[in-house]
């Protein structure tokens, strides 16, 4: 069994850039109903919006090059695309709207321990790569695909992300394993 690439500590940058929209109307929502006052909470989400934009940038950058330099060749063979799957995950950007006021010391712990169940969730599934920010500039595709590793070519299937907003049959792609059956593509030229 083969151990996930991405570290908790990226896995965790994933999942607080995931919430950065509800974050963000936590904030709104909070500001609107007294904008005088910023409370644990407002600050609360506005160090957690700054961490998971700076991890995710971290963590794309650093994996980015090491595709260039190291990844591997890939020649796609079946593609579907999977950005749909955003969408559904946003549905979770609902449930801390059920609370009314984050101020109330029973509200907000609530909402940690209900965000910290989905963390943990997200951080230990496939979910890694369904993150609404990181969806704006990547894609997510559920590839069959050919590699060329260096024990011959051999038929694959996995969930990539990649910075193109279409893929077709025939192309081909320079990948890094994150995980299970994940990989992080950048694209190259058809030969």
């Amino acid at each position: 069994m083969k151990n996930n690439k991405v570290n908790l500590l990226a896995r965790l940058s994933l999942f607080l850039s995931s919430y950065i929209p509800l974050f963000i109307l936590i904030i709104i929502k909070q500001w609107l109903s007294n904008p005088w006052h910023f409370g644990k909470a407002t600050l609360s989400m506005m160090s957690l919006i700054i961490a998971g934009v700076i991890g995710v940038f971290i963590f794309i950058t650093r994996v980015s090059k090491q595709t260039k330099v190291d990844g591997i060749d890939i020649e796609i063979v079946d593609v579907k695309n999977k950005n749909s799957e955003s969408i559904s995950y946003i549905s979770t950007y609902i449930i801390p709207f059920l609370f009314e006021d984050f101020n109330n010391v029973f509200v907000f712990i609530a909402v940690i321990i209900l965000l910290g169940v989905i963390c943990m969730i997200y951080i230990h599934s496939d979910l890694l790569l369904i993150n609404p920010i990181l969806n704006i500039f990547y894609s997510i595709y559920d590839l069959t695909f050919y590699d060329s590793h260096k024990q011959g070519r051999k038929l694959k299937n996995g969930i990539i992300i990649a910075n193109l907003k279409y893929l077709e049959e025939g192309d081909s792609l320079r990948v890094t394993p994150l995980g299970n059956k994940m990989y992080l593509g950048i694209y190259l030229q058809n030969k």
